[in-house]
């Protein structure tokens, strides 16, 4: 069974990702925030706010694309070069 401090900790992750999320934002800040909180180690801070910042974003953009407002026309840029980029980036950051 989970302790009473990590539900407490995921019940104010979910209330920062609404939150967040409701203004158009990732909400890394209060990821950090709320670990710092709690007093969780930085190697354990950092590694989970990008965690929790990647897949907010990413259901937030699958929102805002599936409600029809993103327009194409206005970013001309081919996917794979976005996740080509971002995949070297993320190989050749700790070089």
């Amino acid at each position: 069974m989970f302790e009473a401090q990590t539900l407490l900790i995921a019940g104010c992750l979910f209330l920062g990702a609404i939150l967040y999320t409701s203004v158009g934002h990732a909400g890394a800040s209060a990821y950090i925030a709320v670990m710092t909180l709690f007093d969780l180690p930085p190697a354990v801070i950092r590694p989970t706010a990008l965690t929790l910042n990647i897949f907010v974003s990413s259901f937030t953009a699958l929102r805002y694309i599936k409600s029809n407002f993103f327009n194409k026309t206005l970013f001309p840029i081919p996917d794979y070069r976005i996740c080509t980029s971002c995949l070297y980036w993320w190989t050749y950051q700790s070089a």
